[in-house]
């Protein structure tokens, strides 16, 4: 029981909220947690806040359950904001995994520390042009495509999102199985 989790919250203005965990197969402790942040974020994302402000504010409500296992069994989340009229795509991350890609546009990270807490939190953000696929990702698709390290995975997949065929982006991953990377 665990593992990772995503869902998704219309917002103002046609944006789009995204958010993703990755709770690594750690049992009903990890489960619980997900659970709990997504309901914090249910009310929260209301607020017109950033990426990066959620987040933080996410951290501060329930760090120690995120943080129950320690270091890198942590549970770690990612939020984004898609605002497909204004072409631009906002994140904030926690841990190596979960990931955000673009297939168009390199996003540049900034690294900050949430005050008080230790915890690390990466942002970033990237504008988006007609035809974009945007893929955020736990470290099961690093696993999936054998790659080791968080930009490898990100090679492999942009490279895929960019290549986009008539066929489905799973048949992509699939095959990257059989091969090795770009």
């Amino acid at each position: 029981m665990g593992g990772d989790f995503y869902d998704f919250y219309p917002l103002d203005n046609g944006r789009l909220g995204i958010f993703i965990a990755e709770g690594g197969n750690r049992g009903i402790g990890a489960a619980l947690s997900i659970a709990l942040a997504k309901g914090f974020l249910m009310h929260t994302v209301r607020r017109n806040l950033s990426p990066r402000e959620v987040l933080q504010r996410l951290e501060s409500a329930l760090g120690p359950l995120l943080e129950s296992a320690g270091g890198d069994a942590a549970t770690h989340v990612a939020y984004a904001i898609i605002d497909a009229a204004g072409g631009t795509i906002r994140y904030a991350r926690t841990g190596e995994y979960p990931r955000v890609v673009v297939s168009s546009a390199l996003s540049a990270e900034q690294k900050f520390e949430i005050p008080g807490t230790g915890t690390l939190l990466y942002e970033g953000s990237a504008h988006l042009r007609t035809g974009d696929t945007v893929l955020l990702f736990t470290d099961g698709i690093a696993r999936r495509v054998r790659t080791t390290g968080p930009t490898a995975a990100d090679g492999i997949l942009k490279a895929l999102a960019k290549k986009r065929r008539e066929h489905e982006l799973e048949d992509d991953l699939t095959n990257s199985k059989t091969t090795s990377p770009p």
